[in-house]
């Protein structure tokens, strides 16, 4: 019996062909059902990785535009605050 583990593609493929055509041996047998649960817990964790994914940049979409809403609500602030810490030494400048 083989490590199901490091059965490729092409080999699991040659196991169902031999079981298609009745000639498979129990152990292969064996090695292609354990091929195939190992494919699927692979696509079951895929899965959760994808809808993890997902969720990750809907969470970073809504962190951007909080974000966003910030810098519209700050920005105009920190430049009025600028502006008057320019003021002085304009006027310095003029004078």
């Amino acid at each position: 019996m083989t490590d199901s583990r490091s059965l490729t593609l092409k080999q699991l493929l040659h196991l169902v062909d031999r079981a298609r055509r009745g000639v498979i041996l129990p152990a292969e047998l064996d090695d292609l059902q354990a091929g195939i649960t190992a494919l699927d817990a692979a696509r079951r964790s895929n899965g959760g990785m994808q809808q993890r994914m997902h969720t990750m940049r809907q969470q970073l979409a809504a962190v951007d535009a909080l974000v966003a809403d910030a810098e519209d609500r700050l920005l105009p602030s920190v430049s009025t605050s600028l502006l008057r810490a320019e003021l002085p030494k304009t006027k310095q400048r003029a004078a």
